[in-house]
Parts: C-alpha cells; sequence; structure tokens
C-alpha cells in the first residue's frame, strides 16, 4: 500500500519542471485525494493523466483555497513532500492524535511547540499507511529533502519564525475542516448543475464506499448474505452512523440483483473490492468509472 503513494502522485501530478520534478496544481490535489465517481446525471467519462491517455478530467466544484496551506514556496504547485504531509493529516483520528499530543504536552497546558508537533506526526505517521511513506525512493521527479513536516502548514501554525505554540484544540478543529472540506468537494462535485442536491444514486455510491471491506468481509464469511436490519446495524457498528430506512431501500435497490430482499455478500463485495481498490484511503482514485 505505500508503494502506491508516489504512482498515486505521479499519476494525477500534471506538472514537470525542465528539472525534472513533479508537481501537482491545486486541482491535481483534488483529483487524487477526493473519491468520485462521475455525476450519475452527466456524461463524464473517467479520464488519465498518464503516458498515452488524455489529461484528467476536472472535478465538477470550485478550486480549495484550503488545499493551497500545503504549498511551502506560494508557487500554486504542490510538492510530493506537501502531499504526503496532506495525506498523512488527512488520515488521523481525532482520537488518536488528542493522545500523541497530550504524549508530548510536557507542562499539561494544552499547547506544543513546532518541535514536539513534529514528534507528534512522526508518531501519527507510525499509525497509518498513508504517511508511512517518508522516502522519495529512486523514482525520476521525487523530491523529499527536509523533514516532511517543515510544510507550508508547519508556518501556518506556528509561524515564520516558529516560535508560536498551538493548542490541541485549535487542530483539532483544524482536522476537522480539513475533513468537512473533504465532503464538501465530494457533495459539490456531484451537484454539479449548482441545485444543493444530488441524486439518490450518487449519494447511496458515496455512502457505501465508506464501508470498511474488512468487516464485512467476516460477516459474509458466516452468514452469506445481509438482510436490511443486518446491514442497518453493520452501518452504526462499523460506521458509526444511522441509515434511515429511504436510504436502506435505495441501497438495496442498487445491489439486490434478484430482488429477494437480501445482499448477496460474493456480490455487493465484489463491488466494494472494486470500489476501495480505486480509493485506497481516498488517495487511489480521482474520477471513476460508474459501477
Amino acid at each position: 500500500m505505500v508503494d502506491m503513494i508516489p504512482k498515486v502522485f505521479e499519476y494525477f501530478a500534471s506538472v514537470r519542471t525542465t528539472r525534472g520534478e513533479i508537481l501537482m496544481t491545486p486541482g491535481d490535489l483534488m483529483r487524487a485525494i477526493v473519491p468520485v465517481f462521475p455525476p450519475s446525471e452527466s456524461n463524464l467519462v473517467r479520464d488519465g493523466s498518464l503516458r498515452g491517455e488524455r489529461r484528467p478530467g476536472e472535478l465538477h466544484c470550485a478550486p480549495s483555497e484550503f488545499f493551497m496551506l500545503f504549498d511551502v514556496n506560494n508557487d500554486g504547485l504542490i510538492s510530493f513532500k506537501e502531499y504526503i504531509f496532506f495525506v498523512t493529516l488527512l488520515s488521523i483520528p481525532e482520537s488518536s492524535f488528542s493522545v500523541a499530543f497530550k504524549m508530548f504536552d510536557i507542562d499539561n497546558d494544552g499547547e506544543i511547540d513546532r518541535e514536539e508537533f513534529k514528534k507528534v506526526m512522526a508518531l501519527m505517521r507510525g499509525y497509518n499507511r498513508q504517511g508511512a511513506y517518508q522516502k522519495g525512493g529512486n523514482r525520476t521527479g521525487f523530491k523529499v529533502g527536509s523533514r516532511l513536516e517543515n510544510g507550508g502548514l508547519v508556518n501556518y501554525f506556528f509561524g515564520e519564525d516558529g516560535n508560536k505554540r498551538l493548542q490541541l484544540e485549535n487542530f483539532v478543529q483544524f482536522l476537522r475542516d480539513l475533513h468537512h472540506e473533504m465532503i464538501w468537494l465530494e457533495f459539490s462535485h456531484y451537484d454539479f448543475k449548482s441545485s444543493g442536491t444530488i441524486s439518490a444514486k450518487d449519494f447511496v455510491l458515496s455512502m457505501v464506499a465508506s464501508g470498511d471491506i474488512r468487516h464485512m468481509n467476516s460477516y459474509g464469511k458466516i452468514n452469506g448474505f445481509l438482510t436490511r436490519n443486518d446491514f442497518q446495524r453493520a452501518a452504526s457498528h462499523v460506521c458509526g452512523i444511522s441509515l434511515s430506512e429511504n436510504v436502506i431501500q435505495l441501497i438495496f435497490h442498487l445491489f439486490d440483483a434478484n430482488q429477494d430482499g437480501h445482499l448477496c455478500s460474493d456480490e455487493f463485495l465484489r463491488v466494494m473490492h472494486r470500489r476501495e481498490r480505486e480509493i485506497a484511503q481516498r488517495t487511489k482514485s480521482g474520477i471513476m468509472n460508474p459501477v
């Protein structure tokens, strides 16, 4: 999985400097991070940016100024180092960060300095797959150089001189805002008519993509199929969400092929596994083909 990180970056990055360095535009970063299908009511198809493919299709939402916090030198482009820092932050659960933060808050005043923050980030990369890749490897065009934490966002938190201190509540709020931005970008993409709504199919596909394949697969080995109650209970326990009866009906309408009131685990997991391979922790996909 770690090996996929530079591949994903290379796939979506559209800029190569005269020195051979590969860089992302804000739009490239959005396509690499936000896992979306083409809107169901549009005629879009998935585009790629590898050799021999067409340029990647644009996400159907406004560029995110939020992402430019990860642009260290304000050149409008995002380096491989900045990309790794971004996906590391995005993959940190709020509860895990709070624990790590408090471990390095020696005087227990709810604040840490720049160097302590670097230690927290190094620790958190050990608990997630996306941030584990710290080396540029031997792939042409990737430069990591300095420590990953020496990015523009750290300057945003601690100031240019690095003397400001970061409060736990401020950073946790930043993480919440980051995840909210991701959700808003995904919704805005599907709302390509700018009507303030998305179709039921787009909503269901987005919702199903949030499930944990490992838990679903374990259940399927025992039962072989899922009833509506089973699915609703799994959504509550695994995803931490409460699905209404209308949403359950939509999901079963899409995936219950023989209309017997059950989801065949083999067919359902095939769709889910395909989706998981394409998004891979929200960084292995951009615009994808519909199921």
